[in-house]
């Protein structure tokens, strides 16, 4: 996903090794996109069947919903080549869950429907869809295959271009800490990388080239076994080097987080550390209610929050709790919490550097005394 789309994430649920469901909050209802890998037409019918019954809980999970669809609304009237059985069986599924097939419902060139190609180039197929609700079908703007994509699949890319209007899920903010000594060397870096490429660190120049080879097979069309061949080549390579290049900038990495480890440099040890480990994770607002299901809309969550409470303190072990009576705290208690925390940490939700309250002095411990 996008940075921006990110933001708008509101929780995910893999289900399965074939598939997972992600909630995005939006207007004026929020969006559950549901990413499946089906079985091909060679494996048992068990397996089919379990798939499509795995499949039909997660969406009801989501949102239940009763389908009156006709067969003709369903697939549209634009699809390529004819239904096999395991066509007919994906169309039932999408009458019975009030599903359309956004693929067929736009006229477009054949070279902008199909979506796999058989190695020996004779046969195109129509075999990845994008699905949605009957209702939201207005909101497809199109729904279409680019061949001369480079994804490092032998399917083509296959988008939907919908109307929609995502909302940013609130949460807390985090404040950006600056190192002063090197603002200047940062800044300057900044503005000169701000116009170079962004991707990963440990992607060399070799890299690049071997992707930008690649990408100018693609759009030629993979109609022959040499270009197959060549293209099969180089996705491998990427592959190899990209893993090599990666092993390489880690163990650069861990010999530098070595030294300043040995050399009790704390704030580079830690800086370094957080850039292998990766980004501080998102708090996702999401919880799961007595059954598993997980719940992203905040009357349910709040709902769920109260049973537990309740549950809680309605237990027989709730009439065993005794309170103890604490103490006054003292003055020099305040005082001495407040000389013992540490410089160049970041501050609670006030926003108040410990620095700033070790400035204040005595009036300062008195006024906090007090207020404890």
């Amino acid at each position: 996903m996008s940075g921006q789309s990110a933001k708008s994430v509101l929780g995910y649920n893999p289900i399965s090794d074939r598939i997972i469901s992600i909630r995005l909050q939006a207007k004026p209802v929020n969006i559950s996109i549901i990413q499946v890998y089906a079985p091909t037409s060679s494996v048992d019918e068990k397996i089919i069947n379990y798939f499509y019954q795995e499949l039909h809980e997660t969406i009801t999970v989501i949102k239940p919903q009763r389908s009156n669809l006709e067969k003709n609304h369903a697939m549209g009237r634009f699809g390529l080549g004819h239904l096999n059985e395991r066509g007919e069986k994906l169309v039932d599924y999408c009458i019975e869950n009030d599903l359309v097939l956004t693929n067929k419902l736009f006229q477009q060139h054949p070279r902008q429907l199909y979506n796999w190609v058989s190695p020996d180039a004779k046969y195109r197929n129509q075999i990845d869809y994008i699905l949605i609700r009957h209702r939201w079908r207005s909101s497809v703007k199109v729904a279409k295959t680019y061949p001369g994509a480079d994804c490092g699949s032998d399917h083509q890319l296959l988008t939907a271009e919908i109307r929609c209007k995502l909302k940013i899920v609130k949460r807390d903010v985090l404040p950006r800490r600056y190192d002063v000594k090197q603002i200047h060397d940062q800044y300057r870096a900044e503005v000169r990388n701000s116009f170079k490429k962004c991707r990963a660190p440990w992607i060399s120049d070799k890299v690049v080239a071997l992707a930008d080879v690649r990408r100018q097979i693609k759009p030629n069309g993979l109609h022959n076994e040499r270009d197959r061949s060549q293209y099969k080549h180089l996705r491998r390579s990427i592959q190899r080097v990209t893993r090599q290049d990666k092993r390489t900038f880690l163990e650069r990495k861990c010999r530098e987080i070595e030294s300043h480890f040995v050399n009790n440099h704390s704030r580079d040890f830690f800086k370094a550390l957080k850039e292998i480990t990766g980004k501080r994770a998102v708090k996702l607002n999401v919880v799961k209610d007595g059954d598993g299901a997980i719940l992203t809309e905040s009357h349910q969550i709040k709902d769920r929050w109260k049973e537990y409470c309740q549950r809680l303190y309605d237990s027989k072990d709730a009439d065993q709790v005794t309170k103890a009576i604490e103490p006054n705290i003292l003055r020099s208690e305040v005082e001495f919490a407040i000389k013992k925390i540490k410089n160049r940490k970041t501050p609670g939700h006030d926003d108040i550097p410990a620095e700033l309250l070790k400035e204040t002095g005595d009036e300062g411990i008195t006024l906090m005394h007090n207020v404890t």
